[in-house]
C-alpha cells in the first residue's frame, strides 16, 4: 500500500527561558490571544468537517488514510509511508568544538499521523530514553513514530546506527496529527519548532475503498475529473490547512513549522481504469465516481516532475523539506541526481520556491527529522551564544544563506535554496563566519533601510533576506478548469532588496524563477512572489555598495491594517560594513545646500559630499553617505546623537560627542581631535566599525568601549602619535588598535619599539617580505643583565611593554622590508599600570654603543600607554633624588631618520622628544651604578602620562641650544649647555645626559666635556651652575668626513643681551653667539677641544678676530681694555662722544694690550681704528 508520511522533527524551547525581548515577541498579550482565538475557530471546524465527513458518506478512518478536513467538497486525507527507510546521519558537526551541541535543555515536538490508531513511539525502545519522552495525546506504539523520534532524540552509542538522532539530550513531546492545527495553535507560543511527518494525498494514490450514495469504488486517482482528467488540480493549491500554517506562524515568529514534501513525485497506476471523482452540485454529497481510460492522468508531477506538492505542504511561512539520498560527505558536492527520486517538486500555483530545503533521508518521511533536529541545535547555540533564541525566519534566512546549492547557482524549485548546512549556520551565529552579519529588524510601512557594505573584489557578497507573511486567502473553487494552476499571487508584504554600486549606480536584482518554465535555472529580477530573497554577487569590482531594503505597495498585518514587517537579513562577503540609518532626517545636506533648510541645534541631518562649517555647529544624529567630508575650519562639531557613515573624514577642528545618553560610532570614522563630554558613554565596538585618531582623543567625562574599533594613527616623527587623555571623569574600556608608522630611513635601518599592548614578536613582523632570527639578525634584545644583544628564539616571543626590541627595517643579506614608507597595527589591551624590572651588569665586554660611555647598568624600556610618557612626572615619582635615584635622570631614543640617539632629562634636551615617550616608542635608561642590588623594579602608571609636547606646558631650564650642521646635508646634530643652582661641575645623574652615538658615526655629533679631564664622558646636555665671567666650557666635535659646516646658537630662557661667545682656538676667532651663524671648515683632525663656550665680561664687546677684524676690547668700571690681535701695521685709534668731539688719541701696535683709564659718563661713544688702507668704527653704550 503506497504511504505517503513525513517525518519532521519539532523542537521548541520553554516559555520560562525567554529573553526580555522574546518576552516581549514571543507572545504578545495580542498574539496570545490571537492563537487561543485560532485555536477555538480550528476545533470547531474540525469538528463541523468530521460531521460533515459523517453525514456524506467519507470514512475518518479507512486503511492508512486518516481524515484531516476538506477542500471545498472534497474531503481531505493523509497517510504516511510505510517504505523501508534508509539511514542518513547528517550534522554532527555541531556535536564536536566550538560547538558541542546535543540538543541540551531543548524540547522537540513531534505531531504523528495515526497508523491505524497509533501515534506514539515505542518508548521502550533501547535507544529512546523514556524519561525525555512525553506523550502528550499520542498513544499506542507505532513504528513510524519511533523511527522520526530515533532521528531526532535517539540515544544509540555509534552514529552508524539507525537509534542515533541529532540531538539526543532533547526532550520530546509527542502528538496525534489529528485536530493539528487546534492543539498546535494551543501549543505554539511553547515550542519554537513543530515537526509534522505526514502529508495530504493527491493525484495517484494506492486505492481506497469510498462509498457515495451506495455505491463503493476503490479511487486510485485522488482529483476532481470536472476540473482536468489528466492532471490534479491539488498539486500547488494554496488551502485551508496552508493558511493555518501560516497565520500560526504569524502570531508565534519564533515558532518553525517544518513540513515534508510528500513523496509524490512519478506516481503512477498500472490499473486499466481510472477512478475518480467529480463534482455535480445536483446529487446529495456533491460528488460522484468518475471511471475512465481516456484521456490517462499523467505520473504525478509529469513527465518532468515538477508541481506535485500537495495542500498542506504549500504555506509560505512553514518550512518544507525535500529528500537527497546523501549520505556520505562531501555534501556540497550534490547534484540533482541526488535528490530521491519521489521527493516532490514545486512550483506553487503562485510560483513560489517550494521545497524549501532538501535534507538527506532518503524519504521526506526521514529528511525532515535532520532539519527539526538541526534546528534545535541551532537554538540551543544562540541561546549559548547569544543570550537569546532566534525567530524563524532568521533561522530560515541564516539556513538559506548557509545551503549548499545545487547546480546551477541559486534557489531551484526541485530543492529549493539547497541541501541544509547546519554547520554554515552555526557558524554564522557563532561569529566564526569572517566578514559576515545578521539582523532582526523591522521595516515601517513606506520606508528603506540601507547597509553599506565595502566589497574587495576578492569575495563573493550573499545577502539573504527572509520574513514572516501574513496569511493569505485560499483561492475559491470554481469545479471547472478555471481552478487548475490558479495563478493569482499570494504573497501579503512584498518587501524588496536591492544592492547598488555607488561609483555608477549599477543595480543587483535578487534571484527570480519563471513557474511556466520550471525547469529553467534562475535568474535575477524583482521578486514579487516569495517571502525570502537572495542576492548573490561574486567578486564584484571594488568599491562602496549600498543594500536596500524596502516594500512594494503598503505593510499590513494579519488584519488588513498598516503595520510594520519583521524581516531577517544574512551579509557575507564584505570587508568592510556600516549600519542602517534611520529615517526622519530633519535636514540634508546635498553637496551645495542643506534640504529644506539649514537645520536648528540638536536636528538630526543627513550629510552627502563635502560640508565646511562656517562656526560650531550643534547636531543630533549626523548620517554622512560615503565618501562625505567635513572641514571643520578650525570651529567645533557637537553631536548629541549617534554617528553613522562609511568612511567620514574630519579635518581642521574639534569633534564632541556631548550628548546626555549613550552615543554609537557606526561604520568608520577619521578626525583629528575628538572629545567625548557624555556621562552616558560612546560606544564604538560594534563589528566593523572604526574610529582613527591623528592628534588626541580627550576623554573628559563618560566611558569609551571599544573592541580593537579604536585606531591611534602614528605619523612621521618619533612623537607623531595620537593619543588618549583621560581627565578623572572619562575612561576607556576594550582593546585599541596602534597604528605605528614605519618611515623610509635615510640614515639607519634600526628601529627600537615597545608594544603598549600584549601580542607575540610575528605580529610585528608581519609586514615584512623576509627576516631573519639569528646570531646575524635582524631583530635583537637587549639583555640588560648581561649588557648585551641578544637573538629572541622565534615569532612567539611576546611583545609588549616589557619586551620591547630593535629591529633593522633597511636591507641586507637577512632582512628586506616591504617599500617604506608603510604603517602596521598592533591590537589589544592597554594596562593600567606596568612594572618593569630592571637589570644591572658592570658593563664588562659590554656591547652598547661607541664613544667614552660604558655598557654597565643600560635597560631598554617601553611606553606601555597609549599617551606620552611625561619625563619629568616619572622622575619625581620615581624618587629621583640626588643621591639615591635607582636611574639616572636622563632618557635615550633612537632616531632612525638621522641615525643618532637624541635625549631629555624632562627639562632639557632634543626638541623632537621634548620631555616626552610616544606610544610605541622604546628608550633607553641607566641604572645607577650605586644601586643596592643587581635589579631595580620601576613602575609605570597613568599619572606619568600626558599630552604631546605642542600641548603641555612644563617647566624649562634656562640653556643653549648649539646645532652643528653641515653645508651640504640635512642632517645636523645639537647639544645642550643649561644652567640651574643645583647643578654641579661634575656629571649630574639627575641632570646631565650622555652622547650616545650611533656605531659608526653617521653624520655630524656635537657634545661638551665636563672639567674631569681625558676621561670625561661626552656630555649631549650639560647642566651646570651659572657660569662666572670669564669662564668656559669644552665642545667637541665628530664626523666621518670633513667639510664646510656652522653652528648656531639658540638662547632659551637667556638674556641675549649678555655677552656669550664661541671661541675657534684653532683660528684665534670669536664669534658672539647673539649674532647669525658662526661659518668655518671641518677637518677629521681637529682636536676635540677645538671650541669653547665662554661667557664673557659684563659690558665686554668685540669685533670678531679676524685678519679684517682685529680688535678685542670691552669697557669695566671705569677701564677701556684694549687688545689688537694678528696685526703688523700701525693703527690709530680714537674715541669720540656722540657730539663729535674726540676724548682720546693714540697709536696702537699689534698684539699690545692696554688698559686705558678713561671715567666715563653714561651715554653713547665710538671708538675709530683707522690705517693707511682701512677703517671702522665701533659703538659703545655705557648705561646709568
Amino acid at each position: 500500500m503506497k504511504i505517503r508520511l513525513i517525518f519532521l522533527a519539532f523542537i521548541v524551547f520553554q516559555l520560562l527561558g525567554l529573553t526580555k525581548l522574546q518576552a516581549q515577541e514571543n507572545p504578545t498579550k495580542n498574539a496570545q490571544k490571537a492563537l487561543a482565538d485560532l485555536a477555538r475557530q480550528y476545533e470547531e471546524r474540525w469538528h463541523l468537517d468530521s460531521l460533515w465527513a459523517v453525514e456524506n458518506g467519507w470514512p475518518l478512518q479507512s486503511g492508512e488514510a486518516t481524515f484531516v478536513g476538506r477542500q471545498g467538497q472534497l474531503p481531505l486525507y493523509e497517510t504516511q509511508s510505510t517504505r523501508t527507510e534508509i539511514e542518513y546521519y547528517y550534522g554532527q558537526e555541531l556535536w564536536a568544538q566550538p560547538y558541542l551541541l546535543r540538543g541540551n535543555g531543548q524540547t522537540i515536538g513531534q505531531w504523528e499521523s495515526p497508523s491505524g490508531n497509533n501515534t506514539a513511539p515505542d518508548i521502550g525502545n533501547s535507544n529512546l530514553n523514556a524519561a525525555n519522552i512525553t506523550l502528550q495525546n499520542a498513544s499506542g506504539n507505532s513504528s513510524h513514530a519511533t523511527q522520526v523520534a530515533l532521528r531526532m532524540v535517539g540515544t544509540a552509542q555509534s552514529d552508524s546506527s539507525a537509534g542515533l538522532g541529532l540531538a539526543p539530550e532533547a526532550q520530546l513531546e509527542v502528538w496525534s496529527s489529528v485536530n493539528v492545527e487546534s492543539t498546535l495553535a494551543t501549543e505554539a507560543s511553547k515550542y519554537y519548532v513543530s515537526n509534522h511527518s505526514y502529508a495530504s494525498i493527491r493525484g495517484w494514490i494506492t486505492p481506497i475503498s469510498f462509498t457515495l450514495n451506495s455505491q463503493t469504488e476503490n479511487v486510485n486517482w485522488f482529483s476532481e475529473a470536472n476540473v482536468d482528467r489528466q492532471e490534479d488540480y491539488g498539486f500547488g493549491r494554496y488551502e485551508a490547512r496552508d493558511k493555518a500554517w501560516d497565520e500560526i506562524a504569524y502570531y508565534a515568529p519564533y515558532h518553525n513549522i517544518v513540513l515534508a514534501a510528500s513523496n509524490e513525485r512519478g506516481q503512477s497506476s498500472s490499473a486499466d481504469t481510472v477512478v475518480s471523482f467529480y463534482y455535480d452540485a445536483t446529487i446529495p454529497g456533491g460528488y460522484r465516481f468518475e471511471k475512465y481510460a481516456n484521456p490517462w492522468p499523467e505520473a504525478d508531477g509529469g513527465s518532468d516532475g515538477f508541481d506535485c506538492l500537495p495542500p498542506g505542504t504549500l504555506s509560505k511561512n512553514a518550512w518544507v523539506i525535500g529528500a537527497t539520498d546523501v549520505g556520505s560527505r562531501p555534501y556540497q558536492d550534490v547534484t540533482d541526481e541526488n535528490i530521491n527520486s519521489n521527493s516532490a517538486f514545486g512550483p506553487t500555483d503562485d510560483g513560489r520556491i517550494k521545497p524549501d530545503f532538501v535534507a538527506p533521508g532518503g524519504f521526506t518521511s526521514y529528511s525532515a527529522p535532520q532539519v527539526s533536529a538541526s534546528l534545535a541545535l541551532l537554538q540551543e547555540l544562540a541561546q549559548k551564544k547569544l543570550g537569546y533564541a532566534l525567530r524563524s525566519a532568521t533561522l530560515k534566512a541564516l539556513m538559506m544563506h548557509s545551503a549548499y546549492d545545487f547546480a546551477p547557482s541559486g534557489p531551484d524549485y526541485r530543492s529549493g535554496w539547497g541541501l541544509i548546512n547546519p554547520s554554515g549556520a552555526a557558524a554564522l551565529i557563532d561569529g566564526q563566519e569572517v566578514n559576515s552579519r545578521f539582523y532582526e529588524q523591522a521595516l515601517e510601512p513606506n520606508s528603506t533601510q540601507v547597509y553599506y557594505l565595502y566589497l574587495d573584489s576578492i569575495r563573493d557578497l550573499k545577502a539573504s533576506i527572509a520574513w514572516t507573511d501574513p496569511p493569505a486567502t485560499p483561492l475559491s473553487r470554481d469545479y471547472d478548469s478555471r481552478d487548475l494552476n490558479n495563478s493569482q499571487p499570494l504573497l501579503i508584504n512584498d518587501l524588496n532588496i536591492r544592492l547598488i554600486r555607488l561609483a555608477d549606480q549599477q543595480s543587483y536584482f535578487p534571484f527570480i524563477l519563471n513557474p511556466l518554465q520550471p525547469a529553467l535555472a534562475a535568474t535575477t529580477g524583482n521578486n514579487v512572489l516569495d517571502n525570502a530573497e537572495q542576492i548573490f554577487l561574486k567578486q564584484a569590482s571594488a568599491g562602496w555598495y549600498v543594500l536596500s531594503v524596502d516594500a512594494q505597495g503598503n505593510l499590513v498585518d494579519a488584519q488588513g491594517n498598516s503595520a510594520a514587517q519583521n524581516y531577517s537579513l544574512v551579509l557575507s562577503g564584505f570587508s568592510r560594513y556600516y549600519c542602517a540609518p534611520e529615517n526622519g532626517y530633519s535636514a540634508h545636506w546635498n553637496g551645495q545646500q542643506w534640504i529644506p533648510a539649514s537645520p536648528t541645534a540638536g536636528a538630526k541631518v543627513r550629510i552627502s559630499g563635502n560640508y565646511t562649517l562656517s562656526g560650531d555647529q550643534y547636531f543630533g544624529q549626523l548620517h554622512a553617505d560615503p565618501g562625505s567630508q567635513i572641514n571643520l575650519q578650525g570651529h567645533d562639531l557637537h553631536l548629541a546623537g549617534d554617528l553613522i557613515s562609511p568612511d567620514l573624514n574630519l579635518s581642521g577642528g574639534k569633534l564632541y560627542f556631548d550628548g546626555t545618553l549613550k552615543q554609537n560610532l557606526c561604520g568608520s570614522c577619521k578626525a583629528e581631535q575628538v572629545y567625548l563630554n557624555n556621562s552616558g558613554g560612546l560606544d564604538i565596538a560594534s563589528e566593523n566599525s572604526r574610529m582613527e585618531i591623528k592628534d588626541y582623543l580627550f576623554l573628559q567625562s563618560g566611558s569609551l568601549t571599544t573592541a580593537n574599533a579604536l585606531c591611534l594613527i602614528g605619523g612621521s616623527g618619533l612623537n607623531n602619535y595620537a593619543q588618549i587623555h583621560h581627565e578623572s571623569g572619562g575612561s576607556w574600556q576594550g582593546s585599541i588598535h596602534f597604528s605605528l608608522f614605519l618611515p623610509a630611513s635615510s640614515a639607519s635601518g634600526w628601529r627600537s619599539l615597545g608594544s603598549p599592548v600584549n601580542t607575540r614578536l610575528g605580529s610585528l613582523l608581519k609586514s615584512l617580505d623576509n627576516f631573519a632570527l639569528s646570531p646575524n639578525g635582524s631583530v635583537f634584545q637587549w639583555n640588560a643583565r648581561r649588557s648585551r644583544w641578544e637573538v629572541p628564539a622565534d615569532t612567539t616571543a611576546p611583545f609588549n611593554a616589557l619586551n620591547p626590541y630593535w629591529i633593522y627595517l633597511g636591507e641586507n643579506e637577512n632582512t628586506r622590508f616591504n617599500t617604506f614608507p608603510f604603517s602596521l597595527e598592533l591590537s589589544g589591551e592597554t594596562p593600567t599600570s606596568v612594572q618593569q624590572n630592571l637589570g644591572f651588569h658592570d658593563g664588562s665586554g659590554g656591547q652598547f654603543v661607541s664613544g667614552s660611555i660604558d655598557s654597565a647598568g643600560w635597560n631598554l624600556l617601553s611606553n606601555p600607554f597609549p599617551e606620552n610618557l611625561n619625563w619629568s612626572a616619572i622622575k619625581q615619582h620615581a624618587d629621583f633624588s640626588r643621591t639615591t635615584a635607582p636611574l639616572h635622570g636622563s632618557y635615550y631614543v633612537w632616531d632612525p631618520q638621522a641615525g643618532k640617539y637624541l635625549s631629555h632629562n624632562g627639562l632639557v634636551g632634543d626638541s623632537e622628544l621634548g620631555g616626552s615617550i610616544a606610544p610605541m616608542q622604546a628608550f633607553f635608561v641607566k641604572l645607577n651604578q650605586a644601586a643596592d642590588s643587581t635589579s631595580a623594579a620601576f613602575n609605570f602608571n597613568r599619572s606619568h602620562r600626558h599630552l604631546s609636547p605642542a600641548n603641555f606646558r612644563k617647566k624649562v631650564l634656562p640653556h643653549w641650544q648649539l646645532e652643528w650642521r653641515f653645508s651640504d646635508s640635512s642632517q645636523a646634530d645639537r647639544c645642550y649647555i643649561a644652567f640651574s643652582s643645583q647643578s654641579s661641575a661634575a656629571f649630574d645623574t639627575d641632570l646631565d645626559a650622555y652622547k650616545l652615538m650611533g656605531d659608526p658615526v653617521t653624520g655630524p655629533r656635537i657634545y661638551s666635556l665636563p672639567p674631569q679631564g681625558a676621561d670625561a664622558p661626552e656630555l649631549g646636555i650639560q647642566c651646570l651652575p651659572w657660569l662666572q665671567e670669564g669662564e668656559k666650557i669644552a665642545l667637541a666635535l665628530k664626523a666621518p668626513s670633513p667639510g664646510p659646516c656652522s653652528i648656531k646658537a639658540s638662547a632659551i630662557q637667556i638674556n641675549q643681551a649678555e655677552p656669550w661667545y664661541l671661541i675657534d682656538r684653532k683660528l684665534g676667532k670669536l664669534h658672539a653667539l647673539s649674532e647669525k651663524s658662526y661659518h668655518f671648515y671641518y677637518d677629521v683632525n681637529d682636536a676635540a677641544e677645538r671650541f669653547w663656550l665662554w661667557r664673557a665680561p659684563t659690558n665686554f664687546h668685540a669685533l670678531d678676530s679676524t685678519a679684517e677684524n682685529p680688535l678685542l676690547w670691552y669697557y669695566k668700571e671705569g677701564f677701556l681694555h684694549l687688545k689688537l690681535a694678528h696685526w703688523q701695521e700701525s693703527l690709530q685709534l680714537s674715541l669720540v662722544n656722540s657730539a663729535g668731539q674726540k676724548l682720546w688719541q693714540q697709536e696702537k701696535l699689534s698684539g699690545v694690550e692696554w688698559r686705558i683709564d678713561l671715567n666715563l659718563s653714561p651715554g653713547v661713544y665710538y671708538l675709530l681704528l683707522e690705517s693707511l688702507d682701512w677703517s671702522h668704527r665701533e659703538t659703545l653704550y655705557l648705561g646709568d
